[in-house]
């Protein structure tokens, strides 16, 4: 592969051409994105909005390592990517008190967990599950 042939052809329009660069540093430009982001669809759109956006500004490459250029525009595709999420924080699922309330609604529970008047002087860790449920007062209705 000539790259500086492909990338003349590129900047001239050729779809074709700049397709070859395209399958020649795609996994390289989806592992950087994969190290940043840390998951396999966001590196997956990064990765294609580098090469979007590598063909769109091949007019201000300048020479010298064009890996160098692409791995340049996937790591600030990444960077923007975080901007994003930063700006649109997600919390996980099952990190979300309210989340899980909402879930347990939903699903019919209600729990309900009623404080001890006394602790045991001596807990009895041998007896068994459905003893030890009746004995401290919790309650779970449906």
């Amino acid at each position: 592969m000539d790259e500086q042939l492909l990338i003349r052809s590129s900047r001239k329009g050729d779809l074709e051409s700049f397709n070859r660069l395209v399958l020649a540093y795609q996994e390289s430009l989806f592992n950087t994105a994969l190290r940043i982001l840390g998951d396999d669809e966001l590196a997956a759109d990064a990765t294609q909005e580098a090469f979007i956006s590598a063909f769109r500004n091949l007019s201000s490459y300048r020479g010298g390592s064009f890996k160098a250029w692409l791995m340049r525009t996937v790591t600030n595709a990444c960077y923007d990517e975080l901007r994003r999420q930063k700006r649109r924080p997600r919390p996980p699922l099952n990190q979300s008190p309210t989340m899980m309330t909402k879930l347990n609604r939903l699903a019919g529970w209600q729990i309900q967990i009623q404080p001890l008047n006394r602790f045991p002087s001596r807990l009895n860790l041998n007896m068994p599950f459905n003893t030890a449920w009746t004995t401290y007062p919790s309650t779970i209705a449906r």
